[in-house]
C-alpha cells in the first residue's frame, strides 16, 4: 500500500505466523481425544487474556499496535497452554528423512499453488478497491464485509471442530 506507518505492524503481525503453528498439533490432538472442555477452556483463557492485554496497551497509550503486540502475546500464551496441557506423550520429536520428503514436498507444492489461487481470487475485490480507491475505502469496504460475514466465520468453526470428530468416533465403534 506504500504506507511507511505499516512497516512496523506487518512487522509484529508477520511474527504471529511463526508462533500459530507451534499448537496447531496439539489442537488436533486435543479433538481426537474429544477433549473439548480443555480446548474450550484454554481458548477461552487465551482470549481474555489477549482481551486484557489489550485493554492495558491501549490504556498506556501504545495505539494500534496494542492490538498487534496483544494478538502475538495470545498466540505464545495459547501454544504454552497447549505444550503444558497435552502431556508428554504427545510431544514432537524431530526426525528428518530427505527421501521420505519427497511425496509430501510434491504434495504441498500443489496445496501452496491451490492456496495462492484460492487467496488471490477470494481477496481480488480487497486488492483492486486499495488499488484504484486508497485505503479509507478500503477500510469501509472491509468493515463491511466482516459484519456480513461474522455469523458465519463464528459457526463455522464451533459445527467443524465438534461434529468432525465426533462423527469419527461414532464410526469407530
Amino acid at each position: 500500500y506504500g504506507e511507511i506507518k505499516l512497516k512496523k505492524i506487518m512487522f509484529f503481525s508477520s511474527l504471529i505466523f511463526l508462533v500459530i503453528p507451534a499448537s496447531a498439533q496439539f489442537i488436533v490432538i486435543f479433538q481426537k481425544k474429544l477433549k473439548f472442555k480443555l480446548l474450550g477452556f484454554i481458548e477461552f483463557f487465551s482470549t481474555f487474556c489477549i482481551s486484557l492485554f489489550t485493554i492495558i496497551l491501549i490504556y498506556l497509550g501504545k495505539g494500534i499496535m496494542s492490538f498487534v503486540i496483544a494478538q502475538l502475546v495470545g498466540a505464545i500464551l495459547r501454544s504454552f497452554l497447549f505444550f503444558f496441557f497435552v502431556g508428554k506423550e504427545n510431544y514432537p520429536i524431530f526426525y528428518f528423512n530427505i527421501f521420505e520428503c519427497k511425496n509430501i514436498i510434491n504434495f504441498g507444492f500443489f496445496q501452496l499453488g491451490e492456496k495462492i489461487v484460492n487467496y488471490l481470487s477470494s481477496n481480488i475485490d480487497i486488492i483492486l478497491i486499495s488499488k484504484f480507491l486508497g485505503l479509507y475505502y478500503t477500510g469501509i469496504y472491509q468493515i463491511s464485509l466482516q459484519i456480513i460475514l461474522f455469523p458465519i466465520q463464528k459457526l463455522n468453526p464451533i459445527i467443524s471442530k465438534v461434529a468432525l470428530p465426533s462423527i469419527s468416533f461414532i464410526k469407530e465403534d
